[in-house]
């Protein structure tokens, strides 16, 4: 069976949450947004949570934010380590586009640690560009965030 055939995106709703709280907590530690955070996201019109389920379990979430109502922030995204490198953030990224073209986002933007480089490869997939650097963005370690973003074509 095909990994991809194996995973499911869609929309999360309140039932999720804590899952989706577990994999911040073992993917951010420290850093790790609240449990309210994801909450507001989840109820909120303005954006909303994504959520990746593999082998009918959630693995994986992304959080965005709808910013003047034609562009869309990714604001927190996460695959449980031991999910990883079985394409769920790539599906979840793909989900995001197309869930952003059909509601007639024009622009997706995000930050991610300079060091990530498995992101930035994931996210220049996508067509994004560097845009900027946010110097000392990033907590324990302290570390700068790359600004990236991609207009939707339609």
């Amino acid at each position: 069976m095909q990994v991809e055939s194996k995973i499911k995106i869609s929309m999360a709703v309140l039932e999720d949450i804590s899952q989706i709280f577990e994999i911040e907590k073992e993917c951010f530690g420290t850093e790790a947004w609240s449990e309210e955070m994801f909450k507001y996201y989840c109820l909120g019109k303005f954006g909303g949570i994504i959520k990746a389920e593999y082998d009918e379990k959630v693995c994986g979430f992304l959080v965005y934010a709808i910013l003047g109502g034609d562009e869309v922030n990714i604001d927190d995204i996460a695959v449980m380590p031991e999910n990883r490198k079985k394409g769920i953030a790539d599906a979840m990224m793909r989900y995001i586009f197309e869930k952003s073209e059909k509601s007639g986002i024009k622009k997706i933007m995000l930050e991610v640690r300079e060091s990530n480089l498995p992101a930035i490869k994931l996210y220049e997939k996508y067509h994004m560009k560097k845009d900027g650097v946010r110097k000392n963005y990033y907590r324990e370690p302290l570390e700068n965030a790359i600004l990236m973003s991609a207009d939707i074509v339609k």
